[in-house]
């Protein structure tokens, strides 16, 4: 599965990152298997496009001093895995991969960035 979008916007007290959740749900709808979890740039590349492409570059975002470094949910320990590598461009777009894999048996996710389903419907990721 892929998806396309935007780079994403800020917020004040984090750096900039995409909330992702992957489920598989059983015949009846009820979740059998989770993983909720965030994608991060590196703070180079988020950089980047703040101060090249519009309308990012109209804003205030370089003022935040919210980076990966310093983010309260990402730790050092997770860069390894949830910052991702882009190619590309602010002209031509900007490409990455980010794999996950879920087994019927994964209903609990691990890592400090990994959280657990809560059933059917589950609940809504955590900041």
């Amino acid at each position: 599965m892929s998806f396309r979008t935007i780079w994403p916007g800020w917020y004040s007290g984090r750096a900039i990152h995409i909330h992702v959740r992957v489920r598989r749900l059983s015949s009846s709808g009820a979740t059998i298997a989770g993983y909720t979890t965030q994608i991060f740039f590196s703070d180079t590349d988020n950089s980047h496009v703040l101060t090249a492409a519009a309308p990012y570059s109209s804003r205030s975002p370089q003022t935040d001093p919210t980076t990966d470094e310093n983010d309260t949910v990402l730790r050092s320990s997770d860069h390894a895995t949830n910052v991702v590598t882009v190619k590309g461009s602010v002209a031509g777009g900007f490409s990455a991969v980010f794999n996950i894999a879920v087994s019927d048996g994964e209903v609990s996710a691990t890592g400090s960035l990994g959280r657990p389903s809560a059933g059917a419907g589950g609940a809504p990721p955590s900041a």
